[in-house]
């Protein structure tokens, strides 16, 4: 008898203890993924007629909301002439641990030199720094080739790590073969990949400013007791090669152009409000008095500039809603802000309540204490035309909240009571009664045949 109430207390004790376990549990609220459309902000905003430029490709983004102002045939397969020489020197850079490094030009990088050039010696040596300004400022081929071969023992090996690089920074869809930007079959990118490609330089602090340099002066070397000065061919930022082409305001970066590809230019631009845009333009027309792909770019800043402002559409104090706290001990609700400042770039001519809708997607009307400031519980999405989606921040608590002991004890026990395994808990314990009951008629019926038959003795 005492074999089989162990048994019995047993199976109670695991039955219980997987009850426990299992109320234990909590499903966390899933939110589901929600996209951006990608599109470029001209092509659905309200603004006079995008820019009409001659090159075949290009693409603006606005740095500081990451959004695309305007964009053409920005993912079809273009030639970026020199502009491929931003990335070469990014590589460069990212390989070369001291730029104050000794490099000794190689009889190969002087005899394959062409086009621009910084006439470099067959064993003339030079800071690594002195290079990457020839690169940067004049585009220089040889300074280029020097770099690549310093870093690697080949420009072959370097366009290796230059295609690394743009894969790793998302410029999936081109392929470099040489890092001078000469025309190429397999030397192609898009505009948006050499925006990708320019931005990491924009953020590269040392090379931006390269970029945005008017003179450098490369002091005499083992080859040469005269300086050179290096004037940067960016017409968009300095006038001693082209008074037509200069745009005030723009900043760095790269100018190119082939006979097959056309003309090629990337800058940033920065506004009077501070708004800082990135724009690539390849394959404009070529001509003998102005460099056409310049003309677009400032054609495209002029857009920018004119028609886009950034306007704060929710502030993180505003309060957006309140949800129900069970289980707390002084409230019953907690204030849901938005994490911080919802600042969009919006055409300046617009009407707010008919063109912006701002949504706020609670993941549940309700939650349990303790809650703590700052916890998550929904985001806000601004919506432009209803169906794209211009910023977006989460939401997020106000205030913390405490919990009650006394008030989640007594949710345990009633969450305990109505759960499943409550049920299967009591049928087995109604099942082990059953088992017990029988077992104890069982024994107590042939008890009393013994003593029955104890007492015919």
């Amino acid at each position: 008898m005492k074999k089989y109430l162990k048994l019995a207390l047993t199976v109670l004790a695991a039955v219980q203890i997987l009850s426990l376990c299992a109320f234990s549990l909590e499903q966390a609220p899933v939110m589901d993924e929600i996209t951006y459309s990608g599109k470029a902000l001209c092509d659905y905003a309200a603004v006079p007629e995008k820019p009409m430029i001659t090159g075949k490709y290009a693409y603006c983004i606005n740095l500081d909301t990451g959004t695309v102002i305007y964009e053409k045939n920005s993912t079809d397969k273009a030639y970026p002439a020199s502009t491929v020489k931003l990335l070469t020197a990014l590589t460069a850079y990212e390989n070369i641990p001291d730029l104050d490094a000794a490099v000794t030009v190689s009889q190969e990088t002087v005899r394959n030199a062409s086009g621009s050039n910084m006439s470099l010696k067959t064993g003339e040596i030079l800071t690594a720094r002195d290079l990457l300004y020839g690169v940067l400022v004049t585009g220089a081929n040889d300074a280029a080739s020097a770099l690549a071969e310093y870093v690697s023992g080949s420009v072959s090996e370097f366009c290796t790590l230059m295609n690394q690089k743009a894969e790793q920074l998302g410029a999936e869809n081109s392929n470099f073969e040489n890092v001078t930007g000469f025309q190429s079959e397999n030397t192609y990118s898009t505009a948006r990949d050499m925006a990708i490609i320019a931005r990491a330089v924009y953020y590269c602090d040392e090379l931006f400013d390269m970029t945005n340099t008017a003179r450098y002066t490369v002091e005499p070397t083992n080859m040469t007791n005269v300086k050179r000065t290096l004037l940067n061919r960016n017409t968009l930022i300095s006038r001693v090669r082209s008074q037509s082409d200069f745009y005030k305001g723009a900043e760095g970066m790269s100018l190119g152009g082939t006979p097959e590809g056309g003309q090629c230019a990337v800058s940033s631009f920065t506004t009077g409000d501070n708004l800082t845009y990135l724009c690539v333009v390849l394959g404009s027309q070529e001509t003998d008095e102005k460099n056409l792909a310049c003309s677009d770019i400032s054609e495209i800043f002029d857009f920018c500039k004119d028609n886009f402002s950034l306007q704060t559409v929710a502030s993180s104090g505003d309060v957006v809603c309140e949800i129900k706290v069970t289980l707390a001990s002084d409230t019953d609700h907690v204030t849901l802000f938005p994490a911080q400042d919802i600042k969009v770039l919006l055409p300046n001519q617009l009407e707010y309540e008919k063109d912006i809708t701002v949504e706020r997607r609670v993941y549940s009307e309700s939650a349990k204490a303790p809650v703590y400031k700052g916890d998550e519980f929904g985001e806000i999405v601004v919506l432009y035309k209803s169906d794209v989606t211009v910023g977006r921040t989460k939401l997020i608590s106000g205030t913390s909240v405490d919990r009650s002991n006394l008030l989640y004890f007594f949710s345990r026990v009633e969450s305990f009571i109505f759960s499943t395994w409550f049920k299967v808990f009591l049928g087995a314990a109604a099942v082990l009664y059953v088992i017990y009951l029988a077992l104890y008629f069982k024994f107590s019926k042939q008890n009393d045949s013994r003593r029955s038959g104890r007492r015919k003795l």
